[in-house]
């Protein structure tokens, strides 16, 4: 792993946050189009891990002297599966909606691992791999879920 800056860390955990927000809106939409409560409440639970999310990552952005993102992430794939969800939305197609939650989680979890290739500080590693882990749990639920509706459709 090279060193990196204090500048080049907070602009990567800044793009995690932008993800997270992503997520949050994302999985809030999906909750709209699902019509099974159980898969319904998993996207509201992971609405509200991202929301954690966001806050432990603003943490380790402001100790390291910058200012956290408030905002989405207007480029590259996860921001391009959640806007699927909310057209998907309009239509009421859950299965896409359902594949796009999908899609969103995936791409999350490859920044976050392309994040944790970095030389970041001890604490921040510590957080950003919890929350990896969260994320690649949460993955799982959603794919079962995903094929538990499948199997009934």
């Amino acid at each position: 792993m090279s060193t990196i800056t204090n500048q080049e860390i907070i602009t990567e955990v800044n793009h995690l946050i932008e993800l997270c927000l992503d997520g949050q809106l994302g999985n809030l939409q999906a909750v709209e189009v699902v019509k099974q409560p159980a898969f319904a409440s998993v996207l509201r639970e992971h609405a509200r891990e991202h929301e954690e999310f966001v806050k432990e990552l603003a943490n380790i952005v402001v100790s390291l002297g910058g200012e956290p993102a408030n905002t989405q992430d207007a480029t590259g794939d996860v921001h391009h599966a959640w806007l699927n969800i909310r057209a998907f939305k309009e239509e009421g197609n859950e299965a896409a909606v359902i594949e796009e939650c999908v899609a969103g989680e995936k791409a999350t979890l490859a920044a976050y691992h392309k994040a944790l290739k970095k030389s970041l500080p001890d604490y921040a590693e510590k957080v950003i791999q919890q929350q990896a882990e969260q994320i690649s749990y949460a993955l799982e639920r959603i794919r079962d879920l995903r094929n538990t509706v499948q199997k009934t459709q």
